[in-house]
């Protein structure tokens, strides 16, 4: 099918080859908020399995830290404990920042993710459009596998890796997706009201190139992000997805209120766990019917992972 060309602003193309303008250019809202330490009390699940997989998991926690090179200012992980320890191998989450966001200010959710068994790492960027730091990052951690000195060494399941982020961390996403040199390490990916998106940047996002299963979840009131380009940014894909808004929450807060479903998605694709499935598959996925939902759509039939 033909694709349609659009017209991009000169000053948004400079932005997108160069990151750091284009944060300076989202920054003109305010920045991405950090989730508060006490989210999972306050968030209130709609569904068995969203409550299931907003409460914290069984892992005790600890964190990483290492500089960062090329202003990325430090790696930031939180993991498992018994990672230390045991022999098994753990899989990751890369975390994209929004715009004038730090990977130290989602603290919270890399610590619920971690206590599920999942290591979560990011960076400082607060411009990653470009994807570069996204790549970087998990160019980091798979050093780190390799690393005898490391905490990590052996200790990372590097077919299991996934991608998430929220607002420009969201958009980003797409570009780690499809024009990085590690883009085939993903193997699934969930993105949180993904700004800039729609018609002014779907060229440049390439969301018809994305390849692994995809989790797009806005807010209702979402005022950054306009409903009408986050469907055509659905449309455009051809892989496995999903897309859904929850009612209620702002381009802000869908950090943490979606959390539950966000982290079944992880459940499911990076750990095998064929409950968190029946959130998303099946004949009646628990979030279709979730009643602070709405908006679902799915080509999720053909997405990995068990039933």
């Amino acid at each position: 099918m033909k694709r349609k060309i659009r017209r991009l602003a000169v000053p948004a193309f400079i932005a997108v080859l160069f990151g750091s303008a284009l944060a300076a250019l989202v920054c003109r809202l305010s920045p991405t908020s950090a989730a508060p330490d006490n989210y999972a009390q306050t968030v209130e699940p709609g569904g068995a399995l969203e409550a299931k997989y907003l409460a914290k998991g069984a892992f005790r926690v600890a964190r990483f830290e290492s500089p960062a090179p090329n202003g990325l200012g430090r790696f930031v992980a939180y993991y498992p404990k018994v990672l230390e320890k045991g022999a098994n191998k753990f899989p990751a989450v890369v975390f994209v920042n929004g715009a004038g966001v730090k990977a130290s200010d989602y603290a919270a959710v890399f610590k619920r993710m971690a206590s599920r068994g999942i290591v979560a790492i990011g960076n400082d960027d607060s411009g990653p459009l470009s994807g570069a730091s996204t790549d970087a990052t998990a160019a980091f951690l798979l050093t780190q596998n390799d690393d005898p000195s490391s905490v990590f060494f052996r200790r990372i399941d590097a077919g299991r890796i996934g991608l998430c982020g929220c607002s420009l961390g969201g958009a980003a996403i797409f570009r780690a997706l499809t024009s990085q040199p590690r883009k085939d390490l993903y193997r699934c990916a969930a993105t949180l009201s993904p700004s800039p998106s729609g018609e002014r940047f779907s060229d440049l996002l390439r969301p018809s190139d994305v390849t692994v299963p995809i989790l797009i979840i806005s807010g209702t009131e979402d005022k950054n992000v306009p409903w009408t380009h986050l469907q055509e940014t659905y449309g455009e894909i051809r892989a496995p997805k999903a897309l859904v808004r929850k009612k209620g929450v702002d381009h802000y807060g869908i950090l943490y209120a979606a959390d539950g479903y966000v982290a079944a998605w992880f459940a499911w694709l990076l750990q095998d766990d064929a409950e968190a499935s029946r959130a998303f598959v099946g004949e009646a996925p628990e979030i279709s019917g979730n009643p602070k939902y709405q908006d679902w759509e799915s080509s999720l039939e053909n997405a990995a992972g068990p039933r």
